[in-house]
């Protein structure tokens, strides 16, 4: 009887699944963000999955509109600053990789 009331909970409860996805979810450009909406989207047809996800901070961000599609998504863009590089940096890189070359 134990069991049946097991494999019963495993078929009809609801997990809520928690799914941390590093780099951001969308847009769809690379395997694996397609796996894992792929995976994430038949897990929340029978389970409240949140989606958990930073990334470098980009305009145009539609990660909001996922909101549809789970049952939470938290959003956590990253402002990345630039890195200048000077023509004095370019310079010595340059003259420090010729001589490495010549010797």
């Amino acid at each position: 009887m134990g069991s049946e009331i097991r494999r019963h909970l495993l078929v009809t409860s609801k997990m809520k699944i928690l799914w941390v996805k590093a780099g951001g979810l969308v847009p769809l450009d690379s395997g694996g963000k397609i796996r894992s909406f792929n995976i994430l989207k038949e897990l929340a047809r029978k389970h409240d999955v949140t989606l958990y996800t930073y990334y470098g901070e980009h305009p145009n961000d539609t990660h909001r509109n996922l909101e549809s599609l789970f049952g939470r998504v938290i959003c956590r863009p990253i402002k990345i600053p630039r890195l200048e590089v000077s023509r004095t940096t370019l310079t010595m890189r340059d003259t420090f990789s010729h001589s490495i070359r010549t010797l």
